[in-house]
């Protein structure tokens, strides 16, 4: 038995508000914003509730409990992207405190879960889900000791920085002074004006907000650096499916990859494979997908594999493209994901066939949303 517990807080997907194409009623300027408006946009979403218990694999709990053997305590905080059926087909660590030692594991873990879908108006949609993982060990809890002190201190001098800490170390389980603080009022003060990034998508997906003012936070964040801001952007901008949302979601994705999101370059990839014609973009497609296929957060990934073959074979190299997509079917055997959805692509290839459809799931974009009750899942020990 694993000496950690972990209770699960479901958050929320996240849905679209109706925008101007110029600048928002707030001040915002809405430069590349998202389209939310058209046929692509849901009417509504229902959000399912997520599992009340996960199932663990060794090498997760074996990682946990290293963490948690120097920190006492540990929280991560993460968008996973699922899509019709279910099964979990991409992760955004958002945070991870008090160390990233985890983002692997968690990253790799979660690719390998199948939840429930989403559902639309007309059956299951592919979405985006929000969550919190707190672990602590069993009767024991973690404590800051000084630093709670110091950053409380230097919250009340104006520190943004500090400000954002403390917002998410009121969530986590861990010892220290939280008398007077608001988590989103913390978040609040410490995003504006102009202030922390990571405060500003924080409010985008972690707060009680309207959506409406959610999704200006999100855009806020995107022209403010945050890389993880500017993919959820992009790929809303992708959903519209039209030459100028590509358009869009490029100018995202070519953003965050300079901001180094790590996983910017596996979907600016996917977008050149699916929705350019011009050889130097597959070119450059390539390149990405070879970066991606060699960082911690994409080796392992089914999809960035699959991006690479098409590339590949788009650049004239069948060869590279039937061995990518076959380690992308050993990966996807590995995690879980059924065999047909590799299968044909592989069969293109063999025959020199190149492919450009979609490979990544894009998300469903709505416009209103039906939330479950957000609600602590009970605690339960492993």
């Amino acid at each position: 038995m694993s000496r950690w517990t972990a209770p699960l807080l479901a958050l929320c997907l996240f849905a679209s508000l109706h925008a101007n194409t110029t600048r928002a009623a707030d001040g915002t300027n809405t430069s590349f914003a998202p389209v939310y408006e058209g046929p692509h946009v849901l009417p509504t979403m229902v959000l399912p509730t997520l599992p009340g218990k996960v199932e663990w694999d060794t090498r997760f709990m074996l990682d946990t409990n290293a963490v948690l053997a120097k920190y006492d305590w540990y929280m991560a905080e993460m968008t996973c992207f699922v899509d019709e059926t279910g099964q979990v087909r991409d992760v955004l660590l958002t945070e991870s405190i008090p160390a990233r030692n985890l983002s692997a594991t968690i990253v790799e873990t979660l690719r390998r879960k199948k939840w429930v879908a989403a559902r639309g108006p007309n059956g299951p949609v592919p979405g985006q889900f929000k969550f919190r993982l707190v672990y602590t060990m069993q009767n024991t809890q973690g404590t800051l000791g000084n630093i709670g002190t110091r950053l409380r201190r230097e919250a009340e001098a104006g520190s943004a920085n500090a400000k954002y800490l403390l917002s998410r170390l009121l969530l986590a389980d861990v010892a220290f002074d939280r008398k007077g603080l608001d988590s989103d009022a913390l978040l609040l003060s410490a995003a504006d004006p102009g202030g922390d990034r990571r405060a500003m998508l924080a409010l985008a997906i972690d707060s009680e907000m309207p959506i409406e003012q959610r999704r200006q936070w999100l855009l806020k964040a995107a022209q403010a650096g945050s890389g993880t801001a500017q993919v959820l952007v992009a790929l809303d901008s992708w959903a519209e499916q039209t030459p100028e949302g590509h358009a869009r979601a490029r100018h995202w994705l070519e953003a965050a990859n300079r901001a180094q999101e790590p996983t910017a370059g596996k979907y600016l990839a996917a977008l050149l494979v699916s929705h350019s014609s011009r050889p130097e973009d597959w070119k450059q497609a390539r390149e990405l997908a070879k970066a991606a296929s060699r960082d911690w957060h994409d080796k392992r990934d089914p999809d960035t594999w699959q991006i690479l073959a098409a590339a590949s074979a788009l650049t004239g190299d069948f060869k590279s493209a039937v061995d990518a997509q076959s380690k992308a079917i050993s990966l996807g055997t590995q995690a879980g994901w059924p065999a047909n959805a590799f299968e044909p692509r592989l069969a293109a290839y063999q025959n020199s066939q190149t492919v450009t459809d979609e490979i990544v799931m894009i998300p469903a974009v709505a416009a209103t949303l039906s939330e479950p009750q957000r609600e602590q899942r009970p605690s339960y020990n492993q």
